[in-house]
């Protein structure tokens, strides 16, 4: 029998079908729960090479799985993670090894645009800033700004900035886009307007990241960009942190470049020791954009039968984030 590891413990229900799933095709589960909640990253890499010996199948959340926990494990055939973010898992190295890594591509990307659009409407009209303000005794009129007619700069036309998209739409947005690679048909269908990076900044009233983490994107929302933002606009990252340069997005908020942020994301979590903490212009949250009982149910499901499709020779491609392909 093969054998597959997770790093916390999922509840009762998505466990047991994940087990059923696991084991009809020969694949015993193990938990190895002294990790964390789903999305830990405190999993140091000494402390997953011990857990990796004999293991056929890695089911991550937020562990990072680097070179050498990936050269650690000599009988691993597949990385699955829990969700669709792979920043954390060193592709080049399972590559090398012929481990596909593969995302639960289509489990939360309507979670997520919720989220970012719920933030969107959150800045807009200073919900949280009335919210604090009433439970101060403060019961004066606070003035926000309409969503319909304004522009929303979705950067990242995947599944999620195309549901981010369609939410908008419903509110009377303008929609310009960023995507190296868009849907001509979404795109023409839902009348967006395809421009580049600098573009987008300079003429959105709201500016959306939707991009995956890289060498091409890292730092992507920097000191010029932000400079380029209108003084009323508002930027929303429910992403990744690495996107933004936040000693940049900083100064543009305390220097009134751009009016706020909405922040689900950082470079370093915790952010502990981030100045945008605090801010009176900035929302944030603990990277829980992705996360409701309904994706999370889909994305542990996920995980596990991909898994079973790459154990079985099956390697559907558009789930495989690494280039191998079967």
């Amino acid at each position: 029998m093969k054998k597959a590891v997770i790093y916390f413990e999922p509840p009762a229900s998505e466990i047991d079908e994940m087990r059923r799933i696991l084991s009809e095709a020969d694949v015993e589960l193990t938990v190895q729960s002294g990790f964390g909640k789903l999305g830990s990253k405190a999993a140091t890499p000494e402390a997953l090479i011990d857990t990796v010996d004999g293991v056929h199948a890695a089911l991550l959340g937020g562990e990072m799985f680097d070179e050498a926990v990936i050269t650690a494990a000599s009988e691993l055939q597949v990385i699955s993670r829990i969700g669709v973010g792979f920043d954390r898992v060193d592709l080049e190295a399972a590559r090398s090894r012929g481990i596909p890594v593969v995302v639960a591509a289509g489990s939360n990307h309507v979670t997520v645009a919720e989220f970012a659009f719920g933030l969107i409407l959150a800045l807009s009209r200073g919900i949280v800033r009335g919210h604090n303000a009433a439970l101060a005794g403060e019961w004066v009129s606070n003035v926000g700004t309409d969503l319909q007619g304004k522009t929303l700069g979705v950067a990242g036309l995947g599944r999620i900035g195309r549901t981010l998209v369609q939410q908008a739409s419903g509110f009377g947005m303008l929609i310009l886009a960023f995507e190296a690679y868009p849907d001509a048909e979404f795109v023409a269908s839902h009348d967006i307007d395809c421009v580049d990076l600098d573009t987008l900044c300079r003429e959105s009233d709201f500016v959306s990241l939707h991009l995956p983490l890289g060498p091409d994107t890292r730092g992507a929302i920097n000191t010029e960009r932000l400079a380029m933002m209108k003084n009323t606009a508002y930027l929303v990252n429910t992403a990744r942190g690495g996107l933004i340069d936040e000693d940049a997005l900083y100064s543009a908020l305390v220097e009134g470049e751009i009016a706020g942020a909405g922040l689900d994301v950082f470079v370093q979590e915790p952010p502990r020791e981030s100045p945008l903490v605090g801010l009176d212009s900035v929302l944030i949250s603990n990277h829980m954009a992705g996360v409701s009982h309904e994706s999370m149910h889909r994305m542990l499901v996920m995980a596990a039968q991909n898994a079973v499709s790459v154990l079985e020779g099956r390697w559907p491609r558009d789930i495989v984030v690494n280039g191998l392909y079967s």
